[in-house]
């Protein structure tokens, strides 16, 4: 497992992780998901993501958006729904 400061730097590689910090990639991936013909879920708080991984594998035509201000939570979720290729996840941290 990466440590806290790993998982930081990580997190800008990860396309489904958007964090303020890096400029442009929350709106990028805002106006993506809104030009789809999709429901939008939001879960504030979302820790390591367990709720919103469970909500995407049960409703795939619905986007979900696991929000977090703990940098390393979203990232836990982030790699998860890659290793189950969940692309209708998506994780932000505001840190």
């Amino acid at each position: 497992m990466p440590s806290k400061t790993e998982k930081f730097q990580q997190n800008s590689r990860l396309a489904n992780l958007w964090q303020h910090s890096i400029a442009g990639k929350i709106q990028t991936g805002l106006d993506q998901l809104l030009t789809q013909n999709k429901s939008l879920i939001l879960e504030l708080g979302c820790g390591g993501g367990n709720y919103a991984l469970a909500l995407a594998g049960k409703n795939p035509k619905q986007n979900i958006i696991g929000i977090d201000i703990q940098g390393e939570r979203p990232w836990h979720g982030a790699t998860r729904a890659q290793a189950k290729n969940l692309t209708n996840v998506f994780s932000a941290n505001f840190h």
